[in-house]
């Protein structure tokens, strides 16, 4: 069953994180890869807020594995944010590659707190 959580919610998050980044891509012509950004951060956010939800309600090991692992786990993509700042490295612009670094890991942190302090406004701090 476990398996089965994670695989269903991995096929969505997949296919949730190609949409969502491509329309950012198509939205947002710049050469820093926004759309990666932009899944990464609003997983990071869903998953801060998950966390306490989860905690809160105590949801099934099931209902985790399904949303963190599975969903998120293939919404996000730590690979194609990795694979971007080499590229923007090996394209001669060091500088964009080091503001992709800086902003993936600083917005996506942001995000989880964010999304940790809105579980715990929604559901109680603990």
């Amino acid at each position: 069953m476990n398996l089965i959580a994670i695989a269903a919610g991995g096929a969505v998050g997949a296919i949730a994180r190609y949409f969502a980044s491509l329309s950012v891509n198509l939205n947002v012509n710049h050469p820093l890869p926004f759309g990666t950004l932009a899944v990464n951060a609003s997983g990071s956010l869903l998953i801060g807020f998950l966390f306490v939800l989860f905690d809160r309600t105590g949801a099934s090991q099931a209902t985790r594995l399904l949303w963190i692992t599975g969903f998120l786990g293939a919404y996000t993509t730590f690979s194609s944010y990795s694979l971007e700042t080499v590229r923007l490295v090996m394209e001669g612009k060091p500088y964009l590659a080091l503001a992709n670094f800086a902003l993936n890991n600083a917005v996506c942190l942001a995000c989880t707190v964010l999304g940790v302090a809105l579980g715990r406004l929604a559901f109680g701090h603990a």
